[in-house]
């Protein structure tokens, strides 16, 4: 099943752009590329500023050029400096000419890159990698990170992570068994879906407000019990049975497998909270209307909990 996203990457710099007008100042300029209805470069040269150490900062269509960048790629100038880079469906294969830029966002999704040496010491706050070949994560060590999304790539180790203060984190369909590095993590959305996480003990003290399990070995969600922060749980195709960890919760969203669930059916019955419920993300549906539907289910259907001897 298709991860669901947060907002569409068409419109990603557009969001951005407020927050980069914050980040230059109030009294800089800036300045926004976005994709053109045809292929040609402004005529005009691009504004160039000077860098603190008085080497010139590099223009937009310059950056371009040595990206081998089409006209998918967007940019977002602030302040006389490229703070944002959507390079998704770009062309670009190499992010060396990237090195050294003040970004502040990049998304690097579907591209065939492995290596983020590059990036290193940049202050990025989002960071976009779905997609690509990427394995070692050691580039990103001391980056003032809020947002990482890594879906569909090879990553398995997570420690070079260690001190972010991220706020969500995206490692659906990865490799990634460990889980520890996130204990300290301002977290409000995790999404470890079709990962190997098994243990969700590193998350007992984070103030979760979504998390996503689908299809893991989890199997334990005693680290969830009493997180009232928790508003939204899919543990969909995973291996828990025990829903008696919810007890008490105010989630507003579950997504589950409900013929697996061998205790603690009625606590999510009883969770007036909920506003949406059901077996996926494409089939949730208001409380009274799951529920109608489960008890109108045909006697011994494939829907049924399995028997528990007492």
């Amino acid at each position: 099943m298709a991860f669901p996203r947060v907002f569409p990457y068409p419109g990603v710099i557009s969001r951005y752009v407020v927050s980069l007008f914050l980040l230059a100042g109030c009294g800089g300029s800036g300045e926004v590329e976005s994709p053109r209805s045809d292929s040609r470069e402004v005529a005009a040269p691009m504004p160039v500023a000077l860098n603190v150490d008085g080497e010139p900062e590099i223009s937009i269509g310059t950056l371009r050029r040595e990206l081998g960048a089409n006209s998918q790629a967007q940019f977002t100038k602030a302040g006389g400096k490229i703070l944002a880079a959507s390079l998704m469906h770009s062309g670009v294969t190499n992010i060396e000419p990237l090195r050294g830029l003040p970004l502040k966002f990049l998304d690097l999704t579907q591209l065939p890159i492995s290596d983020l040496a590059p990036l290193a010491g940049m202050p990025l706050n989002e960071l976009y990698l779905e997609g690509t070949q990427v394995t070692d994560l050691t580039p990103l060590k001391g980056m003032p990170l809020r947002v990482l999304r890594m879906e569909h790539i090879p990553v398995s180790d997570l420690t070079p992570l260690a001190g972010m203060r991220l706020e969500q984190l995206n490692v659906y369909d990865t490799q990634v068994q460990d889980i520890a590095v996130v204990a300290d993590m301002p977290l409000n959305t995790l999404w470890l879906s079709g990962s190997k996480v098994s243990d969700l003990t590193p998350i007992r003290q984070v103030s979760l407000e979504s998390l996503d399990v689908e299809n893991t070995p989890v199997s334990d969600l005693s680290p969830l019990a009493g997180k009232q922060s928790l508003k939204r749980l899919n543990i969909a195709g995973s291996a828990v049975t025990d829903l008696t960890p919810l007890q008490g919760l105010r989630l507003e969203r579950l997504i589950f497998t409900p013929g697996k669930i061998t205790r603690g059916l009625e606590i999510v019955r009883g969770m007036t909270s909920l506003q949406n419920i059901g077996p996926s993300f494409d089939e949730v549906q208001p409380p009274d209307e799951f529920w109608a539907g489960w008890d109108a289910r045909p006697p011994g259907s494939p829907s049924d909990p399995p028997v528990t001897p007492e």
